[in-house]
């Protein structure tokens, strides 16, 4: 389905529009680009793939868009530069039916919800031609798949305003850049693989990180930035942490183990271990080959 300067409105507030190929907005000579508006459509979308090229416009519902193949061999989505896509508060599901991967390419164009859950496939990544990927509300990542960059000379940072779900798998061990969460749920049988970076808690207060799964600190600095947030693992679950930092006063770690492996730096206010029942609170330090400091006040 092809738009050339053309703008397409949507039939009605609960429109569902299916393209089994590839949704193309394309670029023509402004102000004619190709514009696809409804802001209000809470129908659902299902295409192949989107390509939104330069100049043109284009509003995802503010219901589901899935996505069940590829454009040019790679693309779940693919914005181009100067091209404009509105998540509309919706939800993004890559769902591709056959076996293999979609990539994700957006220039500097945000998501709202977005649902990693591939058919055939397991794996979803961030392009290498993406200067990174922001979700202004939630990531979730589906039981038994991935969602990473191309990881080392092609990773990219990622930035999730709302809660990352992760019951499968998050990051790779070859990540570099910095990544940033409001909140971080691991399920049991998820995985997240921190980057070799900053991954940052940032942003809402109460519960920001919940561990059933399993953490790989990949040597990077895990970063409670701001005041008023618990960090829960429960009796047996923990991360392990190589650095651990904190600021902002009262931050709680509740977890009948802490374990910090190079560094624990409370940089303002102070942290607690609070933790009710269980079998006690036990914070390590160190390794059985190196020692680990601490700087700034527990309480």
């Amino acid at each position: 389905f092809t738009l050339i300067q053309t703008n397409l409105y949507p039939n009605g507030v609960a429109f569902d529009l299916t393209v089994s190929g590839t949704m193309l907005l394309s670029a023509g000579a402004a102000p004619y680009d190709a514009s696809m508006s409804f802001s209000n459509t809470t129908g659902d979308y299902t295409f192949g793939a989107l390509v939104v090229e330069s100049g043109a416009k284009m509003y995802l519902t503010a219901g589901i868009t899935t996505f069940t193949d590829l454009a040019e061999g790679s693309y779940a989505i693919k914005v181009d530069a100067d091209a404009t896509l509105y998540h509309n508060s919706g939800t993004v599901t890559c769902a591709k039916i056959a076996g293999g991967v979609q990539e994700l390419w957006m220039e500097e164009q945000d998501l709202y919800n977005l649902n990693i859950a591939p058919v055939g496939g397991t794996i979803v990544y961030i392009s290498n031609n993406s200067p990174g990927l922001t979700v202004a509300n939630d990531l979730n990542v589906t039981a038994g798949k991935t969602f990473k960059t191309f990881g080392a000379g092609n990773s990219r940072p990622l930035t999730v305003s709302g809660t990352a779900t992760v019951s499968g798998t998050l990051g790779v061990a070859t990540e570099t850049s910095d990544w940033t969460f409001g909140a971080l749920d691991i399920k049991s049988g998820g995985t997240y693989i921190a980057t070799t970076g900053t991954t940052k808690l940032y942003g809402k207060t109460g519960v920001t990180y919940t561990q059933t799964g399993t953490f790989t600190h990949n040597d990077g600095l895990f970063y409670v930035s701001g005041g008023s947030q618990q960090m829960k693992w429960g009796d047996a679950l923990h991360g392990p942490f190589y650095d651990l930092k904190s600021d902002g006063t009262g931050n709680e770690f509740r977890g009948a183990e802490l374990k910090v492996e190079n560094s624990l730096i409370i940089a303002s206010g102070y942290i607690s271990p609070s933790y009710n029942g269980g079998s006690g609170k036990v914070w390590t330090f160190g390794t059985t080959t190196a020692a680990a400091y601490i700087s700034g006040t527990a309480a």
